[in-house]
């Protein structure tokens, strides 16, 4: 009797410790080093302003040397297109580095410049190369599909957003913005006749479906209408500051915009009516500081990524629940 006893008590103990090393995995997924810390939520005010999270890309093999430009697709899955690399690095959703593809060069696999990066609905990844000149698809473990742009467009491709179905790429040197569907297609190209666009950057489209566009040449922020119409302009934020180099772009569920202001090392959040809320400063918060913060991306769970080619990182900010 002892002995039957004493095997359901080993039984016991066994599944108790099965249950809570998923727990803890499950946990150190999301949050690699910060056991315990709960899923970053939606910010549900204006004011709301959010903290630093965890880095991805600061250790191991998926250590980042020059990210670019971030993606997450609808599993969670971060692509992050590293130029110091000449490749694209994947990590799982909580920053865990899953594989690299691409190298240096040309051809199917080879990148001169990786810079944005898209996710599409059928779970392809597309992504442009400066450099090469192009905007190829891969599928979502990074094997070679097809090449959709390349040098016979004139397109000098920059960053890159997708919304609904379609794909918004900066062209750099034709100073517009490129619309194309998921096959890769080009639907439209947009290019204010008033106000010009000079050297375009990051993309993002509110809920009224105006494309905010970092306007790099010219220090400002647009917001442009699919005919090309600029219907407004940020050029400065508390007490008439203006701002200094414009790179990333992204809105929240909340309509906010967020721009990254490089060399002031901020993050600027505006109302989506063109009023600065609050700034996440890079100098002040040593966990998650940013030295030359660049591109950035918000995902559909509120997770705020900045990709910073000083440190060498991307710092995942948002909110705790």
């Amino acid at each position: 009797m002892m002995h039957v006893r004493l095997n359901k008590l080993i039984l016991i103990l066994l599944l108790i410790l099965i249950i809570t090393g998923a727990t803890l995995i499950g946990t150190l997924e999301y949050w690699p080093g910060q056991a315990g810390v709960a899923l970053s939520a939606l910010p549900e005010k204006e004011t709301e302003k959010p903290r630093y999270l965890y880095t991805v890309g600061d250790k191991g093999q998926g250590v980042l040397i020059q990210p670019s430009a971030i993606a997450v697709d609808d599993n969670g899955k971060i692509y992050i297109t590293d130029a110091g690399a000449f490749n694209v690095k994947i990590y799982s959703s909580g920053g865990r580095f899953l594989k690299s593809f691409g190298k240096e060069g040309s051809g199917r696999d080879g990148f001169g410049y990786p810079y944005g990066i898209a996710a599409l609905k059928n779970g392809d990844i597309m992504v442009a190369d400066t450099i090469n000149m192009n905007v190829r698809v891969f599928t979502k473990d990074g094997r070679y599909k097809k090449t959709v742009l390349d040098r016979k467009s004139r397109i000098k491709p920059g960053a890159m957003t997708g919304n609904n179905g379609r794909i918004y790429l900066a062209d750099l040197a034709g100073n517009k913005i490129i619309v194309l569907d998921e096959q890769g297609k080009i639907l439209q190209k947009i290019a204010p006749a008033t106000m010009p666009l000079s050297y375009p950057q990051g993309m993002a489209l509110d809920k009224t479906g105006r494309i905010w566009v970092a306007d790099s040449g010219n220090f400002m922020v647009k917001a442009v209408s699919d005919k090309g119409e600029v219907q407004a302009v940020l050029r400065e934020g508390d007490q008439g500051v203006p701002f200094t180099m414009v790179r990333g772009v992204a809105v929240d569920n909340l309509g906010r915009l967020a721009v990254t202001d490089v060399l002031a090392r901020q993050v600027r959040f505006f109302s989506p009516d063109g009023v600065q809320l609050f700034t996440l400063d890079g100098a002040k918060t040593p966990e998650g500081a940013f030295i030359y913060p660049s591109m950035l991306y918000i995902d559909a769970g509120g997770k705020i990524y900045i990709a910073d080619r000083g440190t060498g990182r991307v710092a995942v900010w948002g909110y705790r629940k």
